[in-house]
């Protein structure tokens, strides 16, 4: 492995500095598309929501979620809502069942084993008729 123990820091003042104001950030294609990521892992499946997501909801600490044909709702609400699901650290939901109802929803996308899955498209953030705030998610 190389060691680079021969560069020293070059100061902004100094003539042979390059301005990074023209570089752009790379990204991973991956990793800029999909709301939602579909985690499967020894026979168990999960749900988490990506940073602007569950920021976008308020980072509730539960959660509802509609299904529709080819949409899902996530419904921010409050603790003592029944039904509600828990949202974990790092906005996972834990539901094996939950999530195999999504996956039936995009037939056109796999999920394999011991792997996470990106899918989703955030298309609206919205009140529900009980003024709870809610994603609009096209799958």
């Amino acid at each position: 492995m190389a060691k680079y123990i021969n560069f020293k820091k070059i100061e902004s003042s100094s003539e042979s500095y390059i301005d990074l104001s023209g570089f752009r950030e790379a990204t991973s294609e991956k990793q800029r598309t999909g709301c939602l990521s579909v985690i499967c892992t020894n026979g168990t499946k999960r749900l988490k929501l990506n940073r602007d997501l569950y920021t976008a909801l308020g980072e509730p600490s539960n959660i509802k979620i509609l299904l529709a044909e080819s949409k899902i709702a996530i419904i921010s609400v409050a603790d003592d809502t029944l039904g509600a699901l828990s949202v974990g650290k790092g906005a996972v939901i834990y539901n094996t069942s939950l999530v195999n109802q999504i996956i039936n929803l995009i037939p056109d996308v796999e999920f394999p084993e011991n792997a996470s899955t990106r899918c989703g498209r955030l298309e609206q953030l919205q009140e529900d008729q009980d003024g709870n705030l809610a994603a609009i998610i096209t799958l």
